[in-house]
């Protein structure tokens, strides 16, 4: 195989991978509701005090505070760890991605810069692209199952490991896992009673308005689109090219918001921009 021809399946191969990463939350959203029960107050968006998260660095970090229940948002507060790089080219900047990893259980603010250059050229030129450690993971405020690094180390060293066959192992699985489940709760059961998806989505929300933004644009991996569908109040508006996130060439973007094809239906790309009914 020739060099170029090597290049050009490279290329093809990566806009595959991201097409088919990126293509993972397409938003549809249902409205998001507590079953039996009135939707939660409106609860003031925090305001980011942005700074570079190391001096020079082109990321900058936040914490936020957002209620660990939203039924009661005058209630204990928990911390939301932010980060953020700003789009490329502001003077065609259409608003701001929030990408979540998934996992499930990733650290946003450690994943996002780690996969920038991921992102395609368009996307990172034309949106700020914002990520966080959902609520009770990484240096948001986190479940913390241990009381110190050497009973953790101990019960890491006792749980099994390898795929478990048979009864005897899948029963030494389900043991180990409960045990680290009780020592979880114990230490803090108010937390971890509201680390939810719905909660996470109402996260998510907050942290939209708190960058200005009437609509949410979001993308999530396969293990997280979820949270982008059950963002309040929310219906699916615009879609962003095809083009944008899955061309195999050096050509620009298209700016237009609809494509068809070959069946005649529109193709979106990997995410749709969903909008409050109210300001």
């Amino acid at each position: 195989m020739s060099e170029r021809g090597s290049i050009a399946g490279r290329r093809r191969r990566a806009a595959a991978v991201a097409a088919a990463m990126l293509c993972s939350s397409v938003l549809t959203g249902p409205e998001i509701a507590r079953a039996g029960g009135p939707p939660p107050p409106e609860v003031p968006a925090p305001r980011p005090a942005w700074s570079p998260c190391i001096p020079g660095s082109p990321f900058d970090c936040a914490t936020v505070q957002v209620p660990l229940d939203y039924r009661a948002p005058d209630g204990r507060a928990i911390d939301l760890a932010v980060v953020r790089h700003k789009a490329l080219d502001p003077g065609r900047r259409i608003g701001t991605l929030f990408f979540n990893p998934g996992g499930p259980g990733g650290p946003g603010t450690v994943q996002m810069p780690q996969n920038y250059e991921a992102f395609p050229q368009t996307v990172r030129e034309r949106f700020d692209i914002v990520s966080w450690d959902p609520r009770g993971i990484g240096n948001s405020t986190a479940v913390n199952c241990f009381g110190d690094p050497d009973e953790a180390a101990g019960w890491s060293a006792r749980k099994p490991v390898g795929f478990p066959v048979g009864d005897e192992e899948r029963s030494a699985w389900i043991s180990s896992y409960e045990d680290l489940g009780r020592r979880c709760e114990q230490r803090d059961p108010e937390l971890l009673r509201h680390v939810s998806t719905a909660e996470t989505a109402q996260d998510l929300d907050l942290l939209r308005r708190a960058v200005g933004e009437r609509r949410l644009t979001y993308m999530g991996s396969p293990t997280a689109p979820s949270w982008g569908r059950r963002t309040p109040t929310s219906s699916p508006t615009r879609c962003v090219p095809w083009s944008w996130t899955a061309t195999s060439t050096r050509r620009p973007g298209r700016t237009t918001d609809r494509g068809r094809n070959r069946h005649g239906r529109r193709s979106c790309a990997w995410v749709r921009t969903v909008r409050r009914r109210r300001p």
